[in-house]
This record gives structure tokens, C-alpha cells and sequence, in this order.
């Protein structure tokens, strides 16, 4: 009898575990995390955010006409800048232009990383979905980025969903990707064919990717 009541208690305990753990995610994938909501664009941020935006769209259009004749390109871009320009141009002008399921993206430079998040609107989830992920230039035309963590709302997802989902989403627009490892992390390596990178049907190179000091840079040069 004591030993069948102290079963019964265990299982009593690991039910009450479970139920604890499964509405701690339920909770925690609804939640908005902190960095997220900090950086989006309030009445109050709304006058400095324009500024960004005009500044931002500015650095744009001298990127294009650059890329639109032989020679070098750069741009650099804070981080204030890149958000405040897809929030207040791309997100208000021109809603669905980046994709109809993903709302809202925003993200924070930290050192080398780059934290990024995005509202889902999808049948499978909605809610934020957010990712750490390291970017580098292993050589021209080829992009390393390196997957720190993925969340759903404030819970931690495990990175083999991301891997999948990226995957697939790649053979649907036929990019060309890899996958690899680096310290236990998942790599994606993107290689951008000289004959498809193009602006104004100009093959271009991408020679410099650099993330740091709250701010993106990039340079490269148009071979035609």
C-alpha cells in the first residue's frame, strides 16, 4: 500500500510538472519579447523615427545609382536607420512588400550580433518569432550567417525548426544554400551568383560585410 501510494504520488508530481511546463510555453510563446517592443515606433519616437527614415531613404538612393555604374559601392546604416526606414517606408508605404506573413521586422545590433524579430501571421503560429545570428563575409559574394537562438515569444525553440523551415523556403525560390556548423551552431552559407546579384541588370560583388558599433556596413563594387 505505501509503495502504490508513493507511485501514485510521482505520477501525481510529474503531471503537475508537465501541466506546469506546457502553460509556461503556451504563455510564454504569446508573449512580446522585450527588445522588440522597445524598438518599435511610438507617438513619442515618431518625429526622430522620420528623420531616421529620410536619412536612411537618402543612403538608399545613392546606393542604387552607384550600383548602376562601374566602380565601388558602400552604404552604412545604423540601426536606427535600417528600422525606422522599413517600419515608416517599406511597412506604411508599401505593406506586404517584404511578405504578407511576416509583419513588422526589427532588430538590434549587439557588438557583432544581430537580435531580429518580426510579427508571424501564419496558420502554424502567430505571434513574434525572434533570432541571434552572427553575419560574416567568408569571401566575395558568400554569406555566412551563424544561428545563435530562435524563439517563439520569450520561449526558446529548438534550431533544427529553423533549419527545416529555411530549407524549404530555399528550394521554393531556388536559392543556394548550405548548411554547416560553427562552435555547435547552425551556419547558413548563401553564395550569390555574380549572373543573379544584379541591380538595373548589373552583375555586382559584395566585398565587405561588417556589423558592429550599432551599425551595418556594406561595400562592393558593380562589374559593368
Amino acid at each position: 500500500m505505501r509503495l502504490l501510494r508513493r507511485i501514485l504520488l510521482i505520477g501525481f508530481l510529474l503531471m503537475l510538472l508537465l501541466a506546469g511546463v506546457g502553460l509556461w510555453v503556451w504563455y510564454g510563446i504569446g508573449q512580446t519579447p522585450t527588445f522588440y517592443a522597445d524598438l518599435a515606433v511610438t507617438a513619442e519616437k515618431r518625429a526622430a523615427a522620420e528623420e531616421d527614415c529620410k536619412r536612411m531613404t537618402r543612403k538608399v538612393l545613392q546606393l542604387r545609382n552607384q550600383m548602376n555604374r562601374q566602380g565601388a559601392w558602400s552604404i552604412e546604416m545604423t540601426q536606427d536607420e535600417l528600422n525606422h526606414w522599413i517600419a515608416l517606408e517599406l511597412e506604411e508605404k508599401h505593406p506586404g512588400f517584404i511578405s504578407r506573413r511576416i509583419l513588422q521586422p526589427r532588430g538590434e545590433i549587439l557588438g557583432e550580433k544581430i537580435r531580429a524579430g518580426a510579427t508571424i501571421d501564419a496558420r502554424e503560429f502567430q505571434g513574434v518569432a525572434s533570432v541571434e545570428v552572427i553575419p560574416s563575409l567568408e569571401g566575395p559574394n558568400i554569406i555566412n550567417i551563424e544561428f545563435l537562438r530562435i524563439q517563439a515569444g520569450i520561449v526558446p525553440l529548438p534550431r533544427k525548426i529553423l533549419l527545416d523551415f529555411a530549407t524549404e523556403k530555399a528550394r521554393e525560390y531556388a536559392l543556394p544554400i548550405q548548411w554547416r556548423q560553427s562552435h555547435g551552431n547552425p551556419v547558413l552559407r548563401v553564395v550569390l551568383n555574380e549572373q543573379e546579384f544584379r541591380v538595373h541588370g548589373r552583375p555586382q560583388v559584395l566585398e565587405r560585410l561588417e556589423v558592429g558599433d550599432g551599425k551595418i556596413v556594406l561595400e562592393g563594387k558593380c562589374l559593368e
